[in-house]
């Protein structure tokens, strides 16, 4: 008879030790397993040719009135327990392998039947997509670290789901090119509305630096490239569709656009919708009043100054070009001369007309 301590070396998840009942050829275990919500009697042995190195393998499993026992499989091979995620199972290897062939689940022997077809005794319980039980195969396989032998029905299974997740893949593509065919045109539509309302918006008129006028289509930043080439252009920093009004006018220039689609802008100059006024530097010349003065000649017009002084003042300012000047020496007498660039000559004495 083995020591107990001999039949104790199982451990499994949700597996609890009660007894063991050995005999000449086997070891024996026999305990409690949880799986899910139910509690099983379960029965494990062991040849005792294996020795330590081997492993206790399930031989019965019971509740209630259910019952699983591997001597009804007719199964040749092994069946050991496995985990598959959090599941417990009964996994099942062929003779000679080190492959999970199929498996069963602890937590389905409740409701537990057996499938006869064509000598082929399958165990039935909960049902179970079949990809599921591939999942729940392949991580049984995982546990053990075994591989794993897919029925032909699995197989089958797996190919329909490679051609669904095709499928699948085929029309995200084909909604995602839908999309982007759909936003392409939506930008065509919208770049057309602007490029139409470009070629009906009223021209502006604005000043350069130094007074000149210029006429163009008023646009934004963004709008500029959709004009026509040769178009002249006034940028602004805002436009409004509704009410035609625009923002600060920056600069004007020439749309310029090659035959390969290059866009530039063309003899950009600086503007606003402001004309700069004129700065006036022509200094002011004060006078006393203006005669008729006739040397001959027919009337001319002298300019009248207080004193000799202003007129060297005038001619200092700029006052040119043989102007007539005088100051009055008697009573309606005028002392005219004549100031030119460069010097002030006398003309002589004149009565005023």
């Amino acid at each position: 008879m083995a020591k107990k301590a001999d039949t104790q070396r199982f451990e499994f998840p949700g597996f609890q030790f009660i007894g063991s009942q050995d005999t000449e050829k086997r070891q024996v275990i026999t305990g409690k397993i949880t799986a899910g919500k139910i509690i099983l009697d379960v029965q494990l042995v062991r040849s005792r040719k294996v020795g330590e190195k081997g492993t206790f393998l399930p031989a019965c499993l019971e509740i209630a009135d259910k019952k699983w026992m591997f001597s009804d499989e007719n199964f040749e091979g092994i069946a050991m327990l496995a985990m598959a995620d959090k599941t417990p199972v009964i996994a099942f290897i062929p003779k000679g392998m080190k492959k999970v062939e199929r498996i069963f689940p602890l937590e389905d022997i409740s409701i537990l039947n057996r499938l006869d077809v064509n000598g082929q005794v399958d165990d039935i319980g909960k049902q179970r997509p079949v990809l599921e039980v591939m999942r729940l195969k392949r991580l049984a396989g995982q546990y053990l670290g075994m591989g794993v032998i897919y029925s032909r029905d699995e197989n089958k299974a797996f190919q329909w789901w490679l051609a669904e997740e095709a499928k699948k893949a085929e029309e995200f593509k084909r909604k995602i090119a839908e999309k982007a065919e759909a936003e392409r045109k939506a930008r065509i539509a919208e770049r057309a509305k602007r490029v139409l309302s470009l070629c009906v918006r009223h021209r502006v008129k604005v000043f350069t630096d130094s007074g000149e006028a210029k006429f163009g289509t008023p646009v934004i930043e963004a709008e500029w490239p959709m004009l026509s080439d040769g178009k002249y252009a006034i940028l602004v920093e805002s436009y409004d569709e509704k009410t035609g009004r625009c923002g600060k006018a920056i600069e004007a220039f020439w749309v310029n656009k090659t035959r390969g689609g290059k866009l530039s802008r063309k003899d950009v100059i600086s503007v606003s919708f402001e004309a700069k006024k004129a700065k006036n530097d022509t200094p002011k010349i004060s006078a006393e009043t203006i005669i008729l003065i006739d040397r001959g000649k027919g009337p001319e017009r002298a300019i009248v100054f207080k004193s000799p002084e202003g007129i060297k003042d005038a001619a200092q300012k700029g006052l040119n070009s043989g102007a007539l000047v005088a100051v009055e020496v008697g009573n309606r007498e005028f002392e005219v001369s004549s100031i030119s660039s460069k010097r002030v000559s006398r003309v002589g004495t004149f009565s005023a007309i």
